[in-house]
């Protein structure tokens, strides 16, 4: 854990202590931890990536008891997860189908759908071409 500079000792030593439950009791470690995540999303958000709670189970339990932090652990998991996240995540987000363009070629980018995104760059974004070479390079496309 990468931990900054700002997190107090209690929320540390609980943080320290509930990863190693994580793997065997993943609903512990979800009760336990809404503490921390209030304050510091970053820090917990990684220990349920690192220590293998399940992302959907992360997702329903937030969205149950936490609906303010879904959004927050789902921009997490983007940034944070290289390798995308899963389908049921992806539909959690919901963005509307006819708008924010932008915004999902952005989130497309993310989770490695590079082809969709530069589509909706080029026929509904219309932003200019070095927008689109900044775009390709930056999520090494070509």
């Amino acid at each position: 854990f990468i931990f900054c500079n700002f997190v107090s000792i209690a929320d540390l030593s609980l943080i320290l202590f509930l990863q190693p439950l994580c793997g065997s009791d993943p609903i512990l470690v979800l009760d336990f931890s809404m503490r921390v995540l209030e304050r510091h999303p970053s820090e917990t958000i990684e220990l349920f990536l690192s220590g293998g709670v399940p992302p959907d189970l992360v997702n329903s339990y937030l969205k149950q008891h936490s609906p303010q932090m879904q959004a927050t652990y789902l921009e997490h998991m983007l940034s944070m997860n290289e390798h995308g996240i899963t389908a049921n995540l992806q539909n959690e987000l919901r963005l509307p189908l006819d708008a924010l363009y932008e915004e999902r070629a952005l989130l497309l980018g993310r989770i490695q759908q590079h082809h969709l995104a530069l589509s909706l760059y080029v026929h509904k974004v219309h932003k200019n071409v070095i927008l689109l070479i900044y775009f390709l390079v930056d999520h090494n496309v070509l």
